[in-house]
């Protein structure tokens, strides 16, 4: 849609917002969040969540029984599912300076917590019980800075039952419940978001690739599972017009939409030197061509982390400007002269 119409106003807030579907956009826009003059547009058609999450039609759909239904929680930390999920394609580690890593993320721990639905990512090279415990920990860090701490985690068997991360939950005083042998659909809360969160990443990783094949690559989709994590906990998903972060934190956290932009897209970040307040000759470029990797975890939310395509370093920057259309660049991936 080359034209302003509202149905590609519409679309253009999809793809900032991280493919979120269009149920949950009306709920944005019921809550003031969006323009409210969206809400009578109808739904456009978006070719990269067809291509990134499409299934098989199901033959039949059973009934949900009322006997299986999760246990009711009433605050946060009182009960947490948590899982692992495993990739074949090579993430990449992004360095800040120096020389780039040969390690690359094939995992991820999940945490889900079951009272505000908050989400924690955690990438690993490896699931062995140390790694699995410094996610617990990092879990239980971000959710101390919030006043909350766990009590209880529901897992699947396998690496949440080995000896270290047993010995982490008894130094800690909490409880844990495991899934029975092949079970799994026990833990259906972890796996669902694994799933919701991977789709989600999948739509980003290829429309990315679509508007910008020279720059974008699949093995950045720990970056791209991250900000959809970022992005699920950060905007209401409910009438109440509550985030999940609002209620782990028990805060009035409201969502600043001009923070969140197109996975993907290029982004122009200011010189270092005229940064430090440093000079530089007229005529050299005040600017340098990025990649967008999703907002800083470990700065504010208007700090986003760039990618140098010249020498693959992930940096951390304030003064950028994003071209959250993929508006510079032509079909075939080439910057626009």
């Amino acid at each position: 849609m080359n034209t302003i119409s509202p149905a590609s106003e519409l679309l253009r807030w999809h793809h900032r917002l991280g493919h979120l579907s269009f149920l949950k956009l009306r709920i944005l826009i019921k809550l003031g969040i969006l323009p409210k003059r969206l809400l009578t547009v109808k739904a456009p058609m978006c070719a990269s969540c067809k291509a990134g999450q499409m299934t098989k039609k199901p033959v039949r759909v059973k009934g949900a029984s009322k006997q299986n239904k999760i246990k009711q929680v009433s605050s946060p930390g009182e009960c947490v599912s948590v899982d692992q999920s495993e990739s074949r394609t090579p993430g990449f580690i992004g360095v800040l300076k120096g020389f780039l890593t040969k390690k690359r993320y094939t995992y991820s721990t999940i945490f889900v917590d079951h009272y505000s639905g908050y989400t924690y990512v955690h990438l690993q090279t490896s699931t062995n019980s140390e790694e699995t415990v410094k996610a617990k920990d990092a879990f239980e860090n971000i959710l101390g800075a919030m006043n909350v701490q766990v009590k209880h985690y529901h897992a699947d068997n396998g690496r949440f039952c080995q000896k270290g991360f047993m010995q982490s939950i008894r130094e800690k005083e909490q409880t844990i419940s495991f899934c029975g042998v092949s079970a799994h659909f026990q833990n259906g809360k972890a796996k669902k978001r694994i799933r919701d969160l991977q789709d989600q990443a999948r739509k980003m990783l290829l429309h990315a690739i679509a508007k910008w094949p020279q720059a974008n690559t699949t093995h950045l989709w720990p970056y791209a599972l991250a900000h959809a994590a970022n992005v699920a906990n950060h905007l209401p998903t409910g009438p109440d017009g509550n985030s999940s972060l609002e209620l782990s934190s028990g805060t009035e956290v409201r969502p600043k939409l001009k923070h969140f932009h197109t996975f993907g897209c290029p982004v122009f970040a200011l010189d270092s030197r005229l940064q430090d307040g440093k000079f530089t000759p007229k005529c050299n470029p005040r600017c340098r061509i990025s990649l967008y990797l999703g907002n800083s975890p470990r700065h504010a939310r208007s700090i986003s982390l760039v990618l140098y395509l010249d020498t693959a370093h992930v940096s951390p920057h304030f003064h950028v400007a994003h071209d959250e259309f993929f508006e510079t660049v032509e079909r075939n991936g080439s910057p626009k002269s």
